[in-house]
């Protein structure tokens, strides 16, 4: 597994850092969701799906160019993880749904830290949250110590908890641009007065 900061002029079939493309970043740029603090809304996606999956952990990640940021982590002290050791940049290079029962049993994560050490996952889902341009900004996933099979409908409420997730980004971006725009009309107002 690499251990280093990805390429980002790999082409899109070389790397698993593939998805972490230029384009890609300026989208979650464009987001302003990287280093920014807990808010209530992700809280309880995540809460959702580690409730929906009954397991201990659940996430909300979203995945820049050097480390993968927990903007809502449920059962897990971490804001953030390195790409080495992170599920969730599989899950953006494969643009899908993806479902890990046992993760020691699985050739792409037997010697991730997060495996074969503290908190010994074995089990991973996570969603794609994919923007309405295509980007994969991150995931909606969750975490067991124990091997799992989840379920279809389990895995599609995931699926939808992440596009609750994409929702919500879109609203947040709404919400700035809108008071932007609100704070230039007042201040063109003023200058005239």
């Amino acid at each position: 597994m690499p251990t280093g900061p990805p390429d980002s002029n790999l082409s899109s079939s070389s790397s698993k850092y593939a998805r972490i493309d230029p384009r890609r970043l300026q989208a979650l740029r464009r987001y302003d969701v990287i280093d920014t603090p807990p808010e209530e809304t992700f809280d309880r996606i995540a809460d959702l799906a580690a409730a929906l999956l009954d397991v201990p952990i659940g996430l909300v990640t979203f995945v820049g160019d050097q480390k993968q940021w927990h903007k809502a982590c449920i059962g897990l002290d971490a804001q953030g993880l390195g790409l080495d050791a992170s599920f969730c940049v599989h899950t953006l290079d494969e643009g899908q749904r993806l479902v890990v029962e046992d993760a020691t049993e699985d050739e792409r994560f037997d010697d991730n830290p997060l495996v074969t050490e503290d908190p010994h996952v074995r089990f991973y889902a996570g969603a794609p949250m994919i923007t309405p341009d295509g980007h994969v900004l991150g995931t909606v996933c969750v975490l067991d110590t124990e091997p799992r099979a989840p379920s279809e409908r389990q895995l599609t409420g995931l699926d939808d908890l992440a596009q609750m997730g994409v929702d919500q980004l879109e609203r947040r971006r709404r919400q700035k641009i809108s008071a932007v725009e609100q704070g230039g009309r007042r201040v063109g107002r003023d200058a005239t007065q």
